[in-house]
């Protein structure tokens, strides 16, 4: 004799787990990120190199979070490559902050 009660629970869970399983499958086909270790990247790369010799400095615009990818990533990658170029952000609409940014780049040689 099966005990219902426990094989009730078991089967209810397993059905959570697959709609959960399920969930997160959608979600990997829609969201980019998952799949970045995989990605090619030659598209980035020809990008990269389109840029002018002059160009000194990368400047990033993110506000509320929106930068902290690639702070992250440079972050992680400075100590081991010396970054070819500087990178500053604008991470704020405070206007002492946008003037002390300014006034250490020359917006000529900026990719924003």
């Amino acid at each position: 004799m099966k005990n219902k009660i426990y094989f009730n629970v078991c089967e209810r869970q397993t059905n959570e787990k697959q709609k959960l399983f399920s969930a997160i499958e959608k979600e990997r086909s829609i969201i980019g990120y998952y799949n970045l270790p995989a990605q090619n990247i030659d598209t980035l790369l020809e990008y990269a190199n389109t840029f002018d010799e002059s160009i000194e400095n990368i400047v990033v615009l993110g506000i509320g979070g929106s930068s902290l990818g690639a702070r992250a990533i440079y972050a992680f990658l400075k100590p081991v490559q010396q970054p070819t170029r500087k990178l500053f952000f604008f991470e704020s609409t405070d206007p002492l902050n946008i003037m002390d940014i300014l006034s250490q780049i020359d917006i000529e040689k900026s990719h924003f």
